[in-house]
């Protein structure tokens, strides 16, 4: 998996011919998550799952996307929170029995309960907001 910033307006000019508030995510998959409070998105390859959470000292996680940087603990992100994949070209989330929950433009999702994410979604974990473009 292949993560990068770049500055915010140059996510229009990097995708032409954007549709928001598709479902459908074109070859190749690449996706960009924009967390509220950072100049820059993260942009990243979706081959296939991809798992967001924080690390910490106390213990030794395996995720994939790591937001610690943006004060993830202090706003209730979980070690292992969501998980992104990408099936049939169409991205669906599911929140990983987060304690503070996952909400899908506000609304909060069940522990386990996959939901398919459209471009421009905001997606919520504990008090973190981050916007999917892709």
């Amino acid at each position: 998996m292949s993560i990068s910033t770049g500055p915010i307006r140059d996510l229009k000019e990097s995708i032409p011919n954007i549709t928001w508030g598709t479902a459908r995510l074109r070859l190749p998959a690449q996706i960009y998550l924009h967390i509220a409070g950072s100049a820059e998105p993260l942009r990243m390859k979706l081959n296939r799952s991809i798992c967001l959470g924080r690390t910490d000292n106390e213990s030794v996680v395996e995720i994939d996307v790591d937001l610690t940087p943006y004060k993830a603990a202090e706003k209730g992100v979980s070690r292992r929170h969501m998980m992104l994949e990408l099936a049939q070209e169409t991205v669906s989330l599911t929140d990983l029995g987060s304690t503070n929950g996952t909400f899908l433009n506000g609304q909060r999702m069940q522990p386990f309960q996959r939901r398919i994410v459209r471009d421009g979604d905001e997606i919520r974990l504990g008090k973190l907001v981050v916007h999917i473009y892709f």
